[in-house]
């Protein structure tokens, strides 16, 4: 029997291993692959994808564990290679459009908050003069304001915006003429209460694990040093994290929510991550997340 699933990821991590090894027990074999190697030809004028390792023999089953930075075209490329899988009929995890909804910020956060998903005030622009204009308007009402790149995980590049040290004029290339400012309003702590936010693994719709991340700043990132803690995952976090992964269409999501008394909620969703870790939520987690995922993934696709 052939390869059955493909891991696209650049990088064989802790994750890729804990996948390979759950497919494995039960008779599947799996092959790493990097997106860039994969490419598109014609063959006795017929169309095909080439993804190294599988020959003529394509897998049922695709996971998307990274995609590799690069210019425009090699993304698009790459991209291309996810959309043309699924159209051919291969069961993609996570699809292309699904991707490309939660890593830009921006249509994660219009979707989020059109689909009345409790999510902070957001803006996206080109216009650095409008941003300078907005950041003003905001902290002069006495709140904060959060700079976020537009495609960028593990709490990179963000920064409170409102001071004279955090100026827009400080942390902004002024030179670019392709930068995409994104600006989310910044969730108060309530007194009292030490700083913190939840991250909930989704799969297939199911809410299945949850930790309280503790920051050693206002960020709470695990790659940037956070503690991982135990919690409950209560039915708000639940039903918050479950429709925010089905409004983008992900099979696989990491939600991020901020507690905030201010919202019926109790939480708002603060990111949405369609290549998600669970290295962190396993670690204060009781259950094989891994095999839990793999159980879900493949209620969906028989192999």
């Amino acid at each position: 029997m052939g390869t059955q699933v493909v891991i696209f990821s650049d990088d064989k991590g802790w994750h890729t291993r804990a996948l390979q090894k759950e497919f494995f027990k039960r008779g599947l074999k799996t092959r790493c692959v990097n997106l860039a190697n994969c490419f598109f030809e014609t063959k006795n004028d017929i169309p095909s994808i080439v993804i190294p390792g599988f020959g003529n023999c394509p897998p049922k089953l695709a996971i998307v564990r990274g995609i590799a930075g690069g210019s425009l075209e090699q993304i698009t490329k790459r991209l291309a290679v996810l959309h043309l899988l699924s159209i051919n009929g291969v069961t993609v995890v996570n699809k292309a459009s699904a991707i490309e909804k939660s890593v830009d910020k921006g249509m994660t956060s219009f979707l989020l908050k059109k689909n009345n998903i409790p999510t902070p005030r957001f803006w996206v622009t080109e216009s650095f003069e409008q941003a300078k204009k907005i950041i003003k308007k905001i902290t002069e009402s006495g709140k904060k304001v959060v700079l976020k790149p537009l495609f960028g995980s593990q709490g990179q590049g963000v920064t409170l915006l409102g001071n004279k040290k955090n100026d827009l004029c400080n942390v902004l290339d002024l030179n670019s003429n392709e930068k995409v400012i994104y600006l989310q309003q910044f969730i108060p702590v309530n007194k009292n209460i030490v700083s913190h936010d939840y991250r909930v693994l989704v799969v297939n719709e199911h809410a299945i694990a949850v930790m309280k991340r503790i920051g050693k700043t206002w960020i709470h990132n695990r790659a940037l040093g956070a503690n991982c803690e135990k919690c409950d995952l209560t039915s708000k976090l639940k039903f918050l994290a479950e429709k925010a992964a089905k409004i983008l269409g992900l099979d696989i999501a990491g939600v991020d929510l901020m507690p905030d008394s201010s919202v019926t909620e109790g939480f708002q969703v603060i990111e949405v991550n369609g290549i998600p870790a669970w290295r962190g939520v396993q670690s204060v987690s009781e259950f094989n997340i891994t095999k839990k995922m793999v159980d879900l993934l493949l209620e969906k696709k028989s192999l």
